[in-house]
């Protein structure tokens, strides 16, 4: 996980903080008591083992968690649909910085031929340059078979 330096909702304090992290440590601490507060003030809207509607495809199911929006069948396909969304916005709003580090993972060092010696563009796990593959790969068939082949 990659941790940035991120600027508080609330207060505007800089922190460290990974990709989601949108408020500084005391800021949560104060969110997570009005939550709770609020939580153990408020009733429970549905009941589990009640009866609702899915928001994706409109099907009856019953309740089985209070933050349950989708019937069984849809919930994982919501769930991946919602992570996309989000992965992608951060993406979009970071590309700046993630894209040079991902660029450069990929990039291939160039290889020296183990023929001629000349540097070349690496196409997977070549030992060879394109003029001197042929060469390397009839040496390297003979070095392995050409001893069953040879005549007696």
């Amino acid at each position: 996980m990659s941790i940035y330096d991120r600027i508080c909702r609330t207060c505007g304090v800089s922190f460290k903080g990974g990709p989601r992290a949108w408020y500084c440590p005391d800021c949560r601490k104060e969110r997570q008591r009005e939550r709770s507060a609020k939580y153990r003030k408020s009733t429970p809207k549905r009941s589990l083992g009640s009866k609702d509607i899915c928001q994706n495809c409109g099907e009856e199911y019953t309740v089985e968690g209070g933050l349950q929006k989708y019937c069984p069948k849809c919930q994982d396909i919501m769930h991946k649909k919602l992570d996309t969304e989000q992965s992608l916005e951060y993406y979009r709003k970071n590309k700046e910085i993630i894209n040079p580090a991902r660029n450069a993972k990929r990039r291939v060092p160039d290889a020296r031929c183990v023929i001629c010696g000349k540097d070349f563009k690496r196409s997977g796990r070549a030992k060879a340059c394109p003029e001197c593959r042929k060469e390397y790969k009839n040496g390297n068939w003979r070095s392995i078979y050409g001893k069953r082949y040879t005549k007696k």
